[in-house]
């Protein structure tokens, strides 16, 4: 109700660059192309900005941010291009059936909600599955997803590709967490297409192909999977998201854009983040775990008590590594993905400048195997030692 209520509640550009989200929609809608991150902000949007939600005029302002403290420049304008042809194709549609602005700002924010419910729902079922087989109670599923509502919630009703990562990242988990004592092929090729789509959503949902890899060269190693049943062609088939991407390609390979905009590039040189690891750290987590979202106030220790914790996580899978690789590997290599998004955060955040690494929303996709590596040792551990089979 919360996610609907502020989907539809529309006074203001919602901070999180909500207003550059929407003009790379309105350009691929009403100009049919990618906009660069050196352009402006489409006139029409700003105009409707000070007309309709009370912002400054653009005319009148030194620099031309809007009111929003942000620069009005497209610097959205790098983000890969799936999420943008979906909500392009919507805003045309409500643009041709000659809904105002502000209703198509709301039917977009609401789709974007859609896509994040659909993602608890899926995560839902997977959780149900696992319950089942690992005898655990329906209570713990709902935990799972109740807490997957309260980490992606806060703050995701507005137009962003977050939410749509959010999906991806649940069906490629859930695509994953399908594991069969011979697994079959088509998972392979399966988990190429997910994966691809879900780079071409967000960017950092590449670090998927990561842990994906990891359980098929697993099956190939173990013959689980030999290379002389994989089909090259139905391989390349599995790419097919890649033709997608090409106008992007084409148009970020052109020498005409930067890719980041200087506003991206600004607010990160001036961000302590950049040279402060404890802020990092602590900032990540903070975001991840949304405790500001409940308020909790945790001092210089909150980062330092979720690390500890996590090492003592990570001390309980190590044990169960033996068992894993026998007989979970699904479980073992997407619960990867958590240590992998984390150490890959802090090192671009380190040495890559130009955007906020310790957002955790650049790696929404992710929230499903960060909340697993904490809930899943303690009744996994349990259920290895009391001897059960188990084929999920």
């Amino acid at each position: 109700r919360y996610l609907i209520h502020n989907a539809w509640d529309f006074r203001m550009w919602h901070q999180n660059d909500e207003m550059a989200h929407y003009d790379y929609i309105w350009k691929l809608a009403h100009q049919f192309r990618h906009p660069a991150s050196y352009e402006k902000i489409a006139p029409e949007i700003a105009k409707f900005s000070a007309n309709s939600l009370g912002y400054p005029r653009p005319e009148n302002l030194i620099l031309p941010d809007y009111g929003l403290g942000l620069q009005g420049y497209s610097y959205e304008a790098h983000q890969t291009p799936f999420y943008y042809y979906l909500m392009s194709a919507m805003e045309a549609l409500a643009s041709l059936l000659k809904f105002p602005m502000g209703e198509r700002l709301r039917i977009l924010r609401l789709l974007s909600a859609l896509l994040m419910i659909t993602s608890w729902l899926i995560f839902l079922e997977m959780m149900l599955k696992i319950s089942r087989h690992l005898v655990l109670s329906t209570a713990f599923a709902l935990l799972a997803t109740g807490i997957l509502a309260l980490f992606s919630a806060a703050h995701h009703y507005h137009i962003s590709n977050d939410q749509a990562g959010l999906l991806c990242g649940v069906l490629i988990m859930r695509t994953m967490f399908n594991w069969q004592p011979k697994p079959e092929n088509r998972h392979l090729y399966k988990l190429v297409t997910l994966c691809l789509i879900a780079a071409l959503t967000k960017l950092s949902n590449i670090l998927w192909f990561i842990p994906v890899f990891l359980l098929k060269g697993q099956y190939l190693y173990t013959n689980q999977i030999s290379w002389k049943t994989l089909r090259m062609k139905n391989l390349i088939l599995s790419v097919w998201p890649l033709l997608m991407g090409i106008p992007f390609f084409l148009n970020n390979g052109s020498g005409a854009d930067n890719a980041i905009s200087e506003t991206a590039r600004l607010f990160s040189i001036i961000s302590p983040g950049m040279f402060d690891n404890y802020f990092f750290l602590d900032t990540f987590l903070r975001k991840a775990f949304a405790l500001d979202v409940l308020n909790i106030q945790t001092g210089n220790d909150g980062a330092v008590f979720l690390l500890l914790l996590m090492v003592i996580l990570t001390v309980l899978w190590v044990f169960m590594i033996s068992h894993l690789v026998k007989s979970f590997p699904h479980i073992l290599w997407s619960m990867s993905a958590w240590p992998i998004v984390l150490f890959t955060a802090a090192f671009l955040n380190r040495h890559v400048g130009s955007v906020f690494w310790f957002e955790f929303r650049i790696f929404s996709s992710f929230y499903p195997p960060l909340i697993l590596f904490f809930l899943l040792p303690i009744p996994l551990w349990h259920f290895i030692h009391s001897k059960k089979s188990f084929n999920l």
